[in-house]
């Protein structure tokens, strides 16, 4: 079931036991008390261009306009996407025929053409990663222009808010490899799943069913190797840093919705720092 782990990974790969004390059942988190001398929120995202997940009605709006500023968890800014761009590419004395086998490569050929419709020659020297990423853009909704992360981004810009990145790319990048070729190519071996997937995904997401979607990443027992590098050490790393930066102003936080929950998940984390972490009820439906 490797293709859910993938899949997941726009929930930014995320696996955790839910802990059962953290009560209720939101994808909006208000942040209070403690040392804090204003109020924060923490917003959980997908990372997909379907109108379908655009959770943003009157409370998370409001929310975010309360707030001095903006983070999430890399900084969008053009030069840090130029960058991430750069960094997809393979060695100069390196195509993707040189990590696959002839046979995988040919999935990839196939599965390149048939979702695209381009030949596997304009992508040869992209990273497998990249070419993951590639044909699931393809293949799933873009009915919208950005994603919500993007959308955010677009308002904060605007709003003339701080724009914060709580990751940096090169930290992203260095998760993201972690990810085993042979799992891309599992994905592509049972690409025909994938959207039935997605779809429990997306309705999942929407009604906020967080322990639903860790469940599903727990029934690939493949998560139990890459758990702690995608998910469990970032969460540690991501609430130290959030902790800091809601100690200095008002801010709205916006990292994948994987992130949240679990006995290492965020909201766990900053309730233990001694802060108030509540759910701000909103309409997902």
């Amino acid at each position: 079931m490797l293709r859910r782990l993938i899949i997941l990974l726009y929930l930014i790969a995320s696996a955790s036991f839910y802990l059962p004390g953290v009560n209720g059942q939101s994808l909006l988190w208000k942040i209070s008390g403690g040392d804090l001398d204003s109020t924060s929120y923490l917003f959980g995202t997908i990372h997909i261009k379907d109108k379908r997940v655009y959770c943003l009605n009157d409370s998370v709006l409001t929310a975010f306009e309360k707030c001095d500023a903006f983070a999430m968890e890399v900084d969008l800014n053009p030069e840090n996407l130029a960058h991430l761009s750069s960094k997809m590419l393979l060695p100069d004395d390196q195509t993707l025929q040189d990590l696959f086998t002839e046979e995988e490569y040919q999935l990839i050929t196939t599965v390149i053409e048939d979702i695209t419709g381009m030949d596997i020659l304009l992508f040869n020297r992209l990273k497998p990663i990249a070419i993951l990423s590639l044909v699931m853009n393809f293949q799933f909704a873009n009915d919208v222009d950005v994603s919500v992360d993007e959308y955010l981004y677009r308002e904060a810009v605007t709003k003339d808010k701080k724009i914060i990145g709580i990751e940096t790319i090169e930290e992203q990048l260095e998760i993201l490899e972690t990810i085993p070729n042979d799992y891309i190519i599992d994905y592509f071996k049972n690409i025909e799943h994938a959207e039935e997937d997605m779809e429990i995904i997306i309705k999942l997401y929407k009604s906020a069913e967080l322990e639903d979607l860790l469940e599903m990443m727990l029934e690939d027992k493949s998560m139990v190797m890459i758990q702690k590098t995608l998910l469990t050490d970032r969460n540690i790393k991501m609430s130290e840093r959030i902790q800091k930066l809601i100690k200095e102003q008002s801010v709205f936080i916006a990292v994948g919705a994987g992130h949240l929950p679990g006995r290492e998940g965020i909201i766990n984390m900053l309730t233990r720092a001694g802060y108030n972490v509540e759910p701000v009820k909103i309409n997902n439906k």
